[in-house]
């Protein structure tokens, strides 16, 4: 049987091992110091979270899961923005079967449901560029 121990690393050996391993780690510190400090000039300080009214007329059918939509007109919004919408669940929200999933166009903000409401329904909305 042959042996199969490995050789012990001498004091020397460890210490020159921690100095390499104290070098990488400072060059790593460093380098996330200097991203951070990139990303903390770009990221949003706050949301800025505004009222919408998703109103009971102005509604449109197609084929979709959520077969009932309307357009609110929201400016600046683009196609490729992300807009989270925050709908209480009141009665007239649970009652049309308001999806939680929104879509952006140009200009506006798509609303889909169940059913078309059949008073305004008070909700929020952000844009998440």
């Amino acid at each position: 049987m042959a042996d199969t121990k490995k050789p012990v690393p001498s004091l020397a050996q460890l210490k020159q091992l921690h100095a390499k391993c104290m070098v990488k780690i400072s060059e790593l510190s460093d380098s996330v110091s200097k991203t951070v400090t990139e990303l903390s000039g770009k990221k949003a300080d706050k949301v800025a979270v505004q009222s919408l009214t998703i109103p009971a007329s102005g509604w449109m059918s197609d084929s979709s899961t959520f077969p009932k939509y309307v357009d609110i007109d929201i400016s600046g919004l683009t196609a490729n923005d992300v807009v989270c919408v925050i709908v209480p669940p009141s009665a007239a929200a649970k009652a049309a079967g308001i999806c939680t999933v929104s879509e952006s166009l140009a200009g506006k903000l798509r609303i889909r449901a169940q059913y078309v409401p059949t008073t305004a329904i008070t909700a929020t909305y952000y844009i998440v560029r």
